[in-house]
């Protein structure tokens, strides 16, 4: 017969669902065939399978990684297993799930045993269980005194691991994991959770993109069973008709995926389920992998609108890749697209009667940053924006734009060569650099010596008594707790009303992912950078110092220039 995870459970699994009611071959949800799909990837390389399942309530995580779990074992003879729940009934109850699968299985393994019975004679015990091929799962309370610690195992499951009780910086998974095999080529790891909050083991490996572990998620409306229908038309109407304005904004944010029958399922949960709550909702029932862990946060900019910028953006197909050359005695710049290589992103070019400026967060940089070139800081990111205007052919107003970007951690002296030729490239427009300690100031002298124009703030009257090193300390954006709030709330309304261009998808995932905590500042979520959201922010809140571009160019007059106004000529760029 057909050795395949997903037929065994299909075809010889029985669970007990929400209902009550014994249920056998079932069919596997969209998270379940995720997961099956990649379990499947894994057997074929004969690699480790190490799964993450960020886990709604109620939506088959627990019941599918334990259905893996008995069939792993099954498969495989002689294998220890560990099961851990955040509290003992919850391992308990997830313990259950395993009994269920073991007796209730009618597959003929092949191993001479009886069909049926798949525990040995001493199974099915409370705190652990044997199977006829010698492979034996044993469950554990995480924080309880020997949790994880016993012998090591082949296979694990950590379910609801957010909600282990962590004391100070002793996380119980730390412990756990050690005595999990997790290189071995058979080993099964199993990590299930509802979000709880930005911290722990779960939240770290879910952000960290170069570990091993395979992230399964599915959105709570990605389920056939999240939608409630109506009667008919009118009720539907009526519904429309009353949704708030965050029910309007999910609609947006996942406009094509969300339907007014979703909408309605999501507005009887919050209130029969999650006591009229809808930021216990986003926990239990999260829409996306990252909002879900900021309970006590909210977004500081309307996701709905970033969504609808963000498909807009990724719909107009414009970006270029390339490098900028300066030329002529690094008089102009010359642009030369090169996919592979390229450091800057382009998305419009420089365009005569339009005006610019220049914004720049500066990081430490690579010759600076603390922990060496390993370390992972924030980076540079410059910026230029272009000015809205009144488009006479097409008889519209153009909106604000990010037209081009840099992102990296170059060191500070090659920094101040890209940002010279974007300057060049769009006529020697004016850069504001953010002041960010010594790099900041750093990247500040070395454009005012190449002649680049920098965002100077409020004269001293004392000036010219400073040093020529005191002089520089009065250019650039010097970012407080006041003017941070300045800037950043300067953008909500652009956002929210979609008045401006972002660009970039990547500078949309700040955005995103940019949260008012519980003590009202805006900052990025933990793990997240906010180096293009600080950089848009000091470049649109300094539109008015943005530079028209002309490519005519007054110099002196000399021979027959009249078919030109006078004191103007043509010049290349």
């Amino acid at each position: 017969m057909t050795r395949d995870a997903e037929f065994w459970w299909s075809t010889f699994g029985v669970i007990n669902p929400k209902s009550g009611v014994m249920m056998r071959r079932p069919q596997p949800n969209k998270l379940q065939r995720d997961v099956f799909s990649y379990y499947r990837k894994c057997r074929a390389q004969n690699k480790p399978c190490l799964f993450m399942i960020l886990k709604p309530r109620q939506k088959g995580a627990s019941t599918i990684a334990q259905g893996l779990m008995y069939y792993h074992l099954r498969m495989n003879g002689g294998l220890k297993a560990l099961l851990m729940g955040d509290i003992d009934s919850t391992s308990e109850t997830v313990f259950d799930l395993f009994r269920t699968y073991a007796q209730e299985d009618l597959y003929p393994w092949g191993d001479g045993k009886v069909i049926g019975q798949n525990y040995a004679l001493e199974g099915d015990q409370v705190k652990e269980a044997t199977l006829t091929n010698g492979s034996k799962m044993k469950r554990a309370t995480a924080g309880s005194k020997n949790a994880g610690r016993s012998n090591t195992v082949q296979c694990a499951h950590f379910d609801e691991e957010c909600f282990y009780v962590r004391t100070g910086d002793r996380d119980p998974m730390l412990g756990a994991l050690q005595s999990f095999a997790s290189t071995q080529p058979l080993a099964l790891g199993m990590r299930t959770s509802t979000a709880n909050g930005p911290a722990g083991a779960f939240f770290d490996d879910w952000r960290n993109d170069r570990n091993d572990w395979e992230k399964i998620f599915a959105a709570w409306f990605e389920f056939d069973d999240s939608m409630i229908y109506f009667s008919g038309e009118d009720e539907k109407r009526a519904f429309a008709e009353s949704m708030d304005e965050k029910e309007v904004e999910e609609m947006e944010r996942f406009k094509g995926q969300i339907s007014l029958e979703h909408m309605n399922w999501r507005r009887y949960t919050i209130e029969n389920l999650c006591k009229g709550d809808p930021i216990r909702f986003q926990q239990e029932y999260p829409s996306d992998d990252i909002s879900c862990f900021m309970l006590s946060s909210r977004p500081r900019f309307a996701l709905g609108e970033l969504a609808k910028l963000k498909r807009a953006a990724e719909s107009r197909l414009d970006m270029e890749v390339g490098t900028l050359v300066t030329q002529d005695g690094a008089q102009r710049a010359q642009w030369l697209r090169d996919p592979k290589a390229g450091d800057i992103r382009m998305f419009e070019h420089v365009r005569t009667g339009c005006h610019y400026v220049i914004s720049v967060d500066t990081c430490s940089g690579e010759d600076q940053q603390m922990g060496g070139k390993s370390a992972d800081p924030d980076k540079h990111d410059v910026q230029v924006w272009r000015r809205g205007y009144l488009d006479v052919n097409e008889q519209c107003w153009v909106f604000p734009r990010m037209v081009a970007r840099h992102s990296s951690r170059v060191d500070s002296d090659m920094l101040v060569e890209v940002i010279v030729a974007m300057s060049l490239y769009y006529g020697k427009c004016p850069v504001v650099p953010e002041v960010n300690g010594e790099a900041g100031l750093h990247v500040i002298k070395l454009l005012l010596e190449k002649t680049i124009p920098v965002f100077k703030r409020k004269a001293d009257v004392n000036i010219m008594k400073k040093t020529a090193e005191e002089r520089v300390e009065a250019y650039g954006w010097r970012t407080t707790v006041t003017t941070r709030k300045w800037i950043i709330d300067n953008l909500v309304k652009p956002i929210r009303e979609s008045e401006i261009e972002l660009s970039d998808p990547d500078v949309y995932h700040q955005f995103e992912r940019f949260m008012v905590n519980d003590k009202g500042k805006a900052e990025a979520m933990q793990g997240e950078k906010d180096d293009a959201v600080i950089s848009a922010a000091i470049g649109f809140y300094n539109l008015g110092l943005a530079k028209e571009y002309s490519q005519l160019k007054r110099v002196r007059a000399r021979g027959n220039q009249n078919r030109l106004p006078d004191g103007f000529t043509i010049v290349t760029t």
